[in-house]
């Protein structure tokens, strides 16, 4: 069953200009380097959600999440970094919600694996957010070839991930990075949302799958 954790409604959510093009480089479609100090470990922490866009104070915001800060490395995932990056705006925890989703037993091919699950579909039930990330890991690892899975929404069913999310033939997680198609990754109230599986293991299928999903709000 998908686990939520909702965002809050207090008012603290928002999200505070804290570098321009001054004050980072970007080095490539998910990474750009700031100075190491304190502060900034302190500003690009993990897990915080993100806007930017090409142009300082104009144009259309493209959102994502920070998932990890390395001595003034910091990386995102999401949608590409656009080039140049003008701006690059951190939010407050309480602009992005966690959702888990999972499915249990021995894995077999075939869509809308959340319906078979839940004997319902998967409803968004949240104002507009953006589905910037997903973390998936399997309790018994698929043997043969590797476990393929794809998210998608909609009616039409379009696919959020420009690519399959890749699980090896071992049970470490692997994440989406900046698989988001950023044609496909607004979610409005009522979208419907799909999890996949396009490949199991050949020889062992694999079991117990678990996706950890990031969807920050606007």
């Amino acid at each position: 069953m998908p686990i939520f954790i909702p965002p809050s409604a207090g008012t603290f959510a928002f999200y505070t200009q804290r570098q321009d093009s001054a004050g980072f480089l970007r080095i490539s479609t998910s990474v750009i380097n700031v100075t190491d100090n304190a502060a900034n470990q302190e500003i690009f922490k993990p897990g915080f959600p993100i806007r930017y866009r090409q142009i300082l104070n104009f144009g259309t915001f493209s959102y994502g999440m920070i998932i990890s800060y390395v001595l003034g490395v910091v990386t995102i995932a999401s949608v590409p970094l656009p080039n140049p990056l003008g701006q690059f705006d951190i939010g407050t925890e309480e602009k992005l919600v966690n959702v888990t989703l999972e499915v249990s037993g021995s894995l077999t091919v075939g869509d809308d694996k959340l319906k078979t699950v839940m004997n319902t579909d998967f409803i968004w039930g949240y104002s507009d957010a953006y589905c910037v990330y997903a973390r998936g890991h399997v309790e018994t690892a698929a043997n043969g070839a590797n476990l393929l899975v794809t998210l998608a929404k909609g009616v039409a069913i379009s696919d959020i991930l420009t690519g399959p999310l890749n699980l090896d033939q071992s049970i470490n997680p692997v994440d989406t990075g900046i698989l988001i198609d950023p044609a496909n990754y607004l979610f409005v109230f009522g979208s419907k949302f799909f999890l996949n599986i396009d490949q199991i293991g050949s020889i062992t299928a694999g079991a117990n799958l678990t996706l950890l999903t990031a969807f920050v709000f606007p």
